[in-house]
């Protein structure tokens, strides 16, 4: 998620940056919508793509060696890694819904006004609008099809005019839409300044596009300065006075070029450096802490790691084992130790799905003995594979005599790209489940203690 945050802080900086400096002064109100709102969602989507296709993509792997593995975990003592469930995160979250739940109050007092203002004030008809004369001392504004004025009388012809043209343009151009998806990133990242950045440089695009349609620029300017002294209007609505009042009249009398021309590639450059250097990709995920490995979106917390340990009756007795995969996404991840019931393919094992799968690729080397170092393969609570490592591919050989170690590099990778591909398609299974709740789970998958023999071609494992 810190990540995520930013890379979406990073695209909209950008953004903005070049929107102020080379677009922000121009009377091209059509493309700079465009260009804020484009910019806007593609803060929002490009860090959750991944561009690398799943079949090629190969997690990120640790390889670690293990002189020793220890099965009796209870009689070993070893530090944990710190929890990613810490008080800190869980004061974080509870900031984030405190200030979402007050600013969604401030929208819906906004819209209780609202409605207060409909059911109170003297409605009448006019073409396509409503029209409700509040008689409170107010801007005039309008949402949908509805104004809201203080009291029409107050009004000449033309200054009427000039009002319901206005707020027919925001009506047209559907400027609603933009305002939902504005309140709407005001409720998720209130605590976002860049968001704030945006909604005041969209709005006031809003503004300028509505007043392009004034027929008399020196009597429309002096028709917004008399509006600019009163109250402002709701949050959720278009108002004629939105500020800054001084910025809007000298925007009506600027004239560009009717296209922006160039500028319109601005675009390029943003998009280029969003995806290179913002974007979600498998290739990119990193170690948050020592013994915490992110894949994709998921987290794992580790044992620290432990090179002296201690174990009952061998006080004298040191072995080196390596980190042990606790908790997937800050919850604790089950084995065959607990009282859990455990995840499940429809049909057979993994292990035997996985050896199976690889029987093309393991056909082609020489005779003699193998095995292949897959572990800590983690399942998620959904059924889906969250988290596995590959240590390689080892051999030994078949008479006992000869080189035994790992494989060659190009033999290592072709596995390992075989054995990502079958851990990709492996369908969903069935959830573990402990105390009534699906839970994730490590079902002690250990490729690593199946030997494998070549022989003439023909593989068999044992």
């Amino acid at each position: 998620m810190t990540q995520y945050i930013l890379n979406t802080s990073a695209i909209w900086l950008l953004s903005l940056l070049i929107f102020d400096g080379f677009l922000r002064r121009q009377s091209h109100h059509d493309y700079n919508r465009f260009y804020l709102l484009f910019t806007l969602l593609l803060g929002i989507l490009l860090p959750l793509i991944h561009w690398q296709q799943p079949e090629t993509a190969v997690p990120q792997i640790m390889h670690r060696q293990v002189r020793e593995v220890i099965t009796a975990k209870q009689t070993v003592t070893t530090a944990l890694a710190p929890d990613i469930q810490s008080p800190q995160y869980s004061i974080l979250w509870l900031l984030w819904i405190a200030g979402a739940t007050i600013t969604t109050i401030i929208l819906i007092a906004d819209g209780i006004k609202v409605i207060r203002y409909r059911r109170t004030g003297k409605a009448t008809q006019e073409g396509m609008w409503t029209i409700i004369e509040t008689g409170k001392p107010h801007a005039p504004f309008s949402f949908r099809n509805t104004l809201f004025i203080s009291n029409k009388n107050s009004y000449s012809a033309a200054e009427w005019q000039m009002l319901i043209q206005h707020e027919a343009r925001h009506t047209r151009m559907l400027h609603l839409a933009d305002l939902l998806l504005l309140h709407l990133l005001r409720i998720v990242c209130w605590f976002h300044p860049l968001v704030y950045s945006y909604r005041n440089r969209l709005l006031l695009v809003h503004e300028y596009q509505a007043d392009a349609g004034a027929a008399d620029t020196g009597s429309y300017s002096r028709f917004l300065l008399e509006q600019s002294m009163l109250a402002s209007a709701p949050l959720i609505t278009h108002s004629f006075n939105r500020s800054p009042i001084k910025t809007r009249i000298m925007m009506l009398q600027m004239k560009s070029p009717s296209r922006p021309g160039v500028r319109s590639l601005l675009l390029v450059p943003v998009i280029a450096c969003s995806a290179l250097f913002f974007s979600d990709t498998i290739s990119a995920q990193n170690k948050d802490h020592d013994d915490r490995v992110a894949m994709k979106d998921n987290k794992v917390t580790f044992t620290a790691p432990a090179n002296k340990l201690q174990l009952k009756g061998s006080e004298n007795m040191e072995v080196s084992i390596a980190p042990y995969p606790l908790k997937l996404n800050g919850e604790k991840i089950y084995n065959s130790d607990d009282k859990a019931s455990p995840s499940r393919p429809a049909s057979g094992n993994i292990e035997d799905y996985l050896l199976n799968g690889l029987q093309d690729e393991l056909s082609t080397l020489t005779d003699g003995r193998y095995y292949v170092d897959v572990h800590y393969l983690l399942v998620d609570a959904t059924g889906a594979v969250a988290y596995y490592e590959y240590g390689g591919i080892y051999s030994k050989n078949l008479n006992g005599s000869g080189k035994e170690g790992p494989m060659g590099e190009e033999i290592t990778k072709k596995i390992g790209d075989k054995v990502n591909k079958l851990i990709t398609a492996l369908p969903a299974m069935t959830p573990a489940s402990a105390a009534g709740r699906k839970v994730a789970y490590n079902p002690d998958v250990m490729l690593g203690m199946r030997k494998i023999v070549v022989k003439n071609h023909k593989v068999t494992f044992s």
